[in-house]
C-alpha cells in the first residue's frame, strides 16, 4: 500500500493536494496526519468533513494519525470525530524535536484518543493488529498468539486530572491517562523511563 502525508505547514503550495490525495487513494492505502489543522485539512470552512474523505473511507482507504510536532489539532479532531471520521491506525511522529512537547510519548498520544472517545480496546486494536494488517504483517506481528514474537508493552490507566495539549498549545482536561510501565522485546524486560528519554 502507499502511505501518504498530507497537510502543508512549511510553505504555501501553488495548489493544495488534499482532495486529490483522497480521490486517488485506493483500498488499503494509508493517509496520515488525519486531524491536522494546517493548509489542506479534512474540514471545509464550515467545519464539515470534505466529501472526498468520506468517499475514500467507503472505498477502504485507511486513516492514520501520525501525531507529530505540527499535525494534531483538538478542534479538527473533535469536529471530525463527531462526524464519524475516526482513525483506523494510531501512530506518532515521535522524534527528538517533539519528545518534550507536544508529542511527549506514544502513551500521551494514546491518552489523547482515550480523551477523544475511543475505548481502551479500540485503542489497543489501532496500535497492534490494525497496523499489522494494513502492512500485511499480521502473520508475524500485531497479536499475542503461539508462534509470534512476544513483544509486549505493559501499561496502566492512571486516574487524575491532566492537561493534554495539541500542536497549537490548546489543551483539553482528561480524567485518565495511559502510562507505560515496561516492555518486553525478544524476552528482555525494559522498564519505562520517560524522564531519561527526555533528558537524552
Amino acid at each position: 500500500p502507499i502511505y501518504v502525508h498530507m497537510g502543508e505547514f512549511q510553505q504555501k503550495p501553488d495548489q493544495l493536494s488534499t482532495t486529490e490525495i483522497f480521490k486517488i487513494a485506493g483500498a488499503g492505502d494509508i493517509i496520515t496526519h488525519l486531524y491536522h489543522n494546517n493548509l489542506g485539512r479534512i474540514l471545509d470552512d464550515d467545519g464539515k468533513v470534505l466529501p472526498e474523505v468520506v468517499d475514500a473511507e467507503r472505498r477502504g482507504v485507511l486513516f492514520d494519525i501520525g501525531f507529530g510536532g505540527y499535525n494534531f489539532s483538538w478542534d479538527v479532531a473533535e469536529k471530525a470525530y463527531a462526524q464519524g471520521v475516526v482513525p483506523h491506525i494510531l501512530s506518532s511522529d515521535l522524534q527528538q524535536f517533539n519528545v518534550n512537547g507536544p508529542v511527549y510519548s506514544f502513551a500521551n498520544v494514546l491518552s489523547v484518543f482515550l480523551r477523544l472517545g475511543l475505548t481502551l480496546p479500540q485503542i489497543i486494536e489501532r496500535v497492534t493488529i490494525a497496523p499489522a494488517r494494513a502492512l500485511r504483517l499480521d502473520d508475524r506481528a500485531g497479536s499475542l498468539k503461539p508462534g509470534l514474537p512476544a513483544d509486549v508493552t505493559v501499561c496502566r490507566i492512571v486516574e487524575g486530572r491532566i492537561q493534554l495539549a495539541d500542536c497549537h498549545k490548546r489543551s483539553r482536561t482528561a480524567e485518565r491517562r495511559i502510562e507505560p510501565v515496561m516492555a518486553f522485546k525478544n524476552g528482555i524486560r525494559y522498564d519505562s523511563d520517560l524522564a531519561r528519554c527526555r533528558d537524552e
